[in-house]
């Protein structure tokens, strides 16, 4: 047998044949060693008969050029089917961001590339990914956290269906920011009400208090 490639994985990942968690485990190795190149990795890979097992031995026990602990930890909680996270192959809109978060889960994004080239605001397809494992992790790494986040999301989720934020979201200045709250931040409620606030006149806080409400 030869040794699995990208496109044979990816290609099994689209029919089902493979998990969430075998296909980002291989993508994450495949493409960091084709970045920094390491003969311990390259052999890794060259092997036949990849199991799930091995690459989860590995991201355990191997240290990644240039990945932060949050990527692997994500990484490692996600094989162990602790968090929700969901794998996709296309970049999802602001509010399809927003929509997973409020139903306790966190989208990460895997684009196959033949080079590196830039994706949005990221060097490559690499550290895109990347980036979405460490929202992973700022999002279920502390449960108290996360249920202040989750309830958040879903009273913003909920707010949309109504008009309170219609005159605001015409102005594109207001429409960026909000953009970026409810898809690109996961912090602390505090942090949230004081972006929000900072945005709004003061005379108008009062009526979005309650998304910050404990109910």
């Amino acid at each position: 047998m030869k040794p699995l490639s990208i496109e044979d994985c990816y290609s099994d990942w689209k029919k089902g044949h493979i998990s969430d968690q075998f296909m980002v485990y291989y993508f994450f190795v495949f493409y960091h060693e084709k970045k920094y190149p390491s003969k311990r990795l390259k052999d890794f890979l060259n092997q036949d008969q990849l199991k799930f097992e091995d690459l989860k031995g590995l991201i355990q026990n191997n240290k990644f050029k240039k990945v932060k602990q949050k990527a692997i930890d994500t990484l490692i909680n996600w094989g162990k089917d602790r968090w929700k996270m969901i794998l996709i192959d296309t970049i999802p809109l602001p509010h399809d961001v927003l929509n997973f978060q409020a139903e306790g889960k966190r989208p990460v994004t895997m684009i196959i590339q033949d080079e590196f080239t830039p994706i949005l605001t990221r060097q490559d397809h690499l550290e895109f990914l990347i980036h979405d494992l460490e929202h992973g992790y700022m999002y279920f790494h502390d449960e108290s956290l996360y249920d202040m986040q989750n309830l958040f999301f879903k009273k913003i989720e909920a707010s949309l269906k109504t008009d309170i934020w219609k005159s605001y979201l015409k102005c594109n200045k207001f429409k960026d920011k909000f953009i970026y709250l409810i898809s690109d931040m996961n912090t602390h409620t505090e942090h949230y009400k004081q972006y929000l606030f900072s945005m709004i006149p003061e005379n108008e806080v009062d009526r979005f208090n309650f998304l910050f409400e404990r109910n």
